[in-house]
């Protein structure tokens, strides 16, 4: 087995997910995901990176760091990754976040003026 699998396996096992169970949730199928789990495929990054979202899980754990080294410096990004899958289920796009703050900010700076 690949890092990949192991890791990967470990952590759907730990949220008690089935592959049919995180298959729905990574939108993959199972077939992909036992090759995977089973260390005959590697994983895409977008995978990768929609598994560790589903799963509030540091990317650190797929890419051979000590989670416990960047654990700090990542914190203050992955604390956001709930948000942010959030949005992206409810079709939210970061353009259009950025947007509304833009907006939010230009009627802030109007109400100031008043």
């Amino acid at each position: 087995m690949t890092t990949y699998s192991n890791t990967m396996k470990h952590i759907r096992e730990k949220h008690g997910d089935s592959l049919e169970d995180l298959s729905e949730k990574v939108k993959v199928s199972v077939e992909e995901l036992a090759e995977i789990e089973n260390g005959e495929s590697t994983p895409s990054l977008k995978l990768i990176r929609d598994f560790a979202v589903v799963y509030n899980e540091s990317l650190s754990h797929f890419i051979g760091e000590d989670p416990d080294e960047t654990d700090e410096e990542n914190s203050k990004y992955e604390k956001w990754l709930p948000f942010i899958n959030q949005m992206e289920q409810k079709g939210v796009s970061p353009e259009y976040l950025i947007e509304l703050l833009q907006q939010a900010g230009q009627a802030g700076d109007t109400q100031d003026k008043e």
